[in-house]
This record gives structure tokens, C-alpha cells and sequence, in this order.
């Protein structure tokens, strides 16, 4: 399929970007030093810039600045997750390096365009000095932000095990209480993969849906299996999937339509054999998992690109740095 081109790229050049409902929010990502951990990280939390898209009027908002939410005491140690819920935008910041443990919870105030703070947390999913936990890593469980009855995390750790972390906020006015779901000692069970790595997560009728990269030369995408959790009886089964895929590069956005029982990934840097950019679609996913594989006519896509859409809506905007585009994708095709 063609893209659309609607309008020209951002003036905001790198950064995390978010729909809701027709706007699109395109944060700033700054340059945050951290000499006891790394070389640095870039966040939106320490000050930022940000810049919405009518995706209907098909117009961009001049820039506007987003105030610094972070206190001094904390610049350096925390790690950020951008997420929506319940039509409302969140930044959930973090320690991964010392342990792992959660800090606070900010709401983004549309009208005002800044974060204000939702709650302290303080609350430690891993303690400092268990292991080695440096540098472990947070993925947010996609899916239907209104039929979630709260927002899932997945952790996966950098100890001697590899282990992972399902775990849940409940969110509420003025507090948030995080909830462990379970930690894997080891997924060897289960499934047999090197040094698992994250790649998509979905909630979807109680369930939790995984999908892992084996670390080998890089990381190649598992697609022959992905993990199915039951958030109720927390019990971890794997599924087969049929028609597995070959994948270069793994996918870096994916979201769910309900209403085709179909997951999408997008985000894939490698072309397929015609030049054209691959999306990878799980059908039947509560049934009979099976991968089906698409093309979208498109320029190569960056590691800057974003794919946004909403829970409702069948069309997908694509945010590039020279211009956006938009597809529908029930007109996708092999």
C-alpha cells in the first residue's frame, strides 16, 4: 500500500511521541549525563519541548516548553516510561540501576502542557544490591488502555538469571499501589531462549501476550512462540505460532485491533525482498496464533519514525522527520 503524505515533518526532531484520541503529542528527548551507571540517557523529564498534530485538521501546534518535573537530588538515577490510561497520559519514572524500584507517578495536563505530579510511589520491585541489577529493563504491556483494568509492566532483569517481573499499577486519585504479579526465577521451563529480550507485550482477555528476541549475533526474533501469561491463576504456558517469519530486524511498535482479533507489529528497519517495509500481523491470536505478513510502500524507516494510532480507529499515522503520512490498514496486503 501507498502512504498518504498530510503534512510536513515536526520541528521537534527526536523524541517520544503518543495519540490521543486526534492528537498526537511529540515530546523532546534531552541529553541527561549519568556518570555513575553509563554515558547517559536521553529524557523528557528533566525539561522538554513538545509539539501536537491535529491528525483531522492535519496541522502541527507551534513548539511549546515542557517544565523539568525531576529535583535535583534525583537528575542522573531515574529512567522514565511514557503510557496512557483511561484517556489520560502518564510518566512513571524510575530506578533501574540501583535495583529496580519505582519512584513517582506525573500526569500530563493537556491544557496547560506540563506534568503534574499523580502520586509518590517509592516502592522497590527488586532491592538494590540482589544480584547484579544494573541496567534492567522496563517494557509497557500494550493493548485497549480502556479495557485494562490497569496498567501492566514487564521488567526484565540483568541479574545472573535473567529473570523477569510482570507487575501492575492501580491507579487511583492521589495514590498508586503497585502490585507484583509474579517473578521468573528462570522462563527454561517454559521456553528455551538465550538471554531473553522483550520485543512486544499484549493484555488482552485476562491474558498477557509475549513475544522475545534470543540474543545471539544480535537478537533474533522468537516468532515460532510467544508466551501467554494468565494474569488470574499466574500461570505461563507458551503457544506455538504458525507460519513463522523471518525477521531481520526486530519490530519497534505494536498495537492491537480487537475487533479482527489481530496484532500488529511495526517499526522492522529491513526491507523485504521488493524494497517495501514489512509488517508482521499475529491473527487469531486467543485461537489459532498465526503470522501473516504485510507491506507497506515506505522509505526505510528510522529509529525516530512512530507509528501512532488509537483503540478505536483503523488508521495509522506515521511520524517521520520530514513528513507525516497516514494508511489505513485494512487496505494493508501481502
Amino acid at each position: 500500500m501507498t502512504l498518504q503524505k498530510i503534512a510536513s515533518g515536526p520541528e521537534v526532531e527526536e523524541g517520544t511521541c503518543v495519540q490521543i484520541d486526534q492528537t498526537i503529542y511529540l515530546f523532546e528527548s534531552k541529553y541527561e549525563d549519568q556518570p555513575d551507571y553509563h554515558s547517559g540517557h536521553r529524557v523528557i523529564s528533566i525539561g522538554s519541548s513538545v509539539q501536537s498534530f491535529d491528525v483531522f485538521k492535519k496541522q502541527w501546534s507551534p513548539v511549546s516548553l515542557v517544565p523539568p518535573i525531576l529535583e535535583k537530588q534525583d537528575q542522573g538515577k531515574l529512567d522514565e516510561l511514557l503510557f496512557l490510561h483511561s484517556g489520560k497520559l502518564f510518566l512513571l519514572l524510575f530506578n533501574r540501576f540501583e535495583g529496580l524500584s519505582l519512584h513517582s507517578l506525573w500526569r500530563f495536563d493537556q491544557e496547560n502542557l506540563k506534568f503534574v505530579k499523580h502520586s509518590d510511589i517509592h516502592h522497590k520491585i527488586v532491592p538494590p544490591g540482589e544480584d547484579n541489577t544494573y541496567g534492567n529493563y522496563l517494557k509497557l504491556v500494550s493493548g485497549n488502555q480502556f479495557n485494562i483494568p490497569a496498567p501492566y509492566f514487564i521488567a526484565k532483569l540483568r541479574n545472573s538469571n535473567l529473570e523477569m517481573v510482570i507487575f501492575h499499577l492501580e491507579i487511583a486519585t492521589g495514590h498508586t499501589v503497585p502490585e507484583i504479579l509474579k517473578r521468573f526465577q528462570t522462563l527454561e521451563p517454559v521456553v528455551r531462549v538465550i538471554d531473553p529480550l522483550l520485543v512486544s507485550a499484549l493484555f488482552y482477555q485476562h491474558y498477557i501476550y509475549i513475544t522475545l528476541a534470543e540474543h545471539g549475533c544480535g537478537y533474533k526474533w522468537k516468532t515460532d512462540q510467544i508466551l501467554k501469561f494468565n494474569v488470574h491463576d499466574k500461570v505461563l504456558e507458551t503457544m506455538n505460532v504458525a507460519n513463522e517469519p523471518f525477521v531481520l530486524a526486530l519490530p519497534r511498535t505494536d498495537f492491537f485491533y480487537s475487533v479482527t482479533d489481530q496484532w500488529y507489529h511495526f517499526g522492522s528497519g529491513a526491507k523485504g525482498p521488493n524494497g517495501k517495509h514489512p509488517v508482521f500481523v499475529l491473527k487469531e491470536l486467543s485461537r489459532h496464533p498465526t503470522w501473516v505478513q504485510y507491506e507497506l510502500d515506505v522509505d526505510d524507516v528510522g529509529y525516530n519514525d512512530h507509528f501512532l494510532t488509537t483503540d478505536t480507529s483503523t488508521i495509522v499515522t506515521l511520524v517521520k522527520k520530514n513528513s507525516v503520512y497516514q494508511f489505513d490498514v485494512n487496505s494493508l496486503h501481502f
